[in-house]
């Protein structure tokens, strides 16, 4: 007879969205209820029960009916994992690569769940990099920041040797830019 092996529940991105929900608002307001849940992910108070009765399923959360909602000692592992990812990516995002504060929220919350351990621990080495107190990186930062990039051809960027469709628009990188 097999042995049976425990295994951890593998946590979707939506479900980190709510735990990452439920650990803010605890540390803002000190308790999380459904309806302020709902409130800050958009989503209707429905969608937040069935995904709280998955999460009290799984472990990470405590909840009752009509009681407030309270992460679990796993859930807050998970909450602050999630969380920081965030934080670096939206710092990244914006601190270095210059994206706008908005998008920058838009697109660390995307990218939060699927980058890994070893690329989030290296984008906070160069985050760190660029806050040194040396002039010269705040000046090749600064060059960055304004630097972008000019292809001949909407196509196909001779310098990259690849096609640049994902990041040209709908219009071409060219007209795009004529534009600005």
């Amino acid at each position: 007879m097999l042995a049976h092996r425990h295994r951890t529940p593998t946590v979707s991105p939506s479900m980190q969205h709510y735990l990452r929900a439920i650990h803010e608002l605890e540390m803002e307001r000190g308790t999380a209820r459904v309806t302020d849940v709902a409130e800050r992910l958009q989503v209707g108070k429905a969608a937040v029960s069935l995904a709280l009765r998955t999460l009290r399923r799984d472990g990470f959360i405590r909840h009752q009916s009509y009681q407030g909602v309270g992460l679990t000692q796993r859930g807050l592992m998970q909450a602050k994992q999630v969380s920081g990812r965030f934080a670096i990516l939206r710092r990244f995002l914006e601190d270095v690569l210059g994206v706008s504060p908005e998008q920058a929220v838009v697109d660390a919350c995307l990218l939060e769940h699927f980058v890994s351990a070893q690329t989030v621990d290296r984008l906070v080495d160069l985050i760190r990099f660029f806050e040194q107190d040396d002039p010269t990186i705040g000046e090749t930062l600064a060059r960055f920041r304004g630097y972008t990039r000019g292809c001949e051809r909407p196509s196909a960027c001779p310098a990259c040797e690849f096609d640049c469709d994902a990041s040209i628009g709908p219009r071409g990188l060219m007209e795009n830019r004529r534009s600005q």
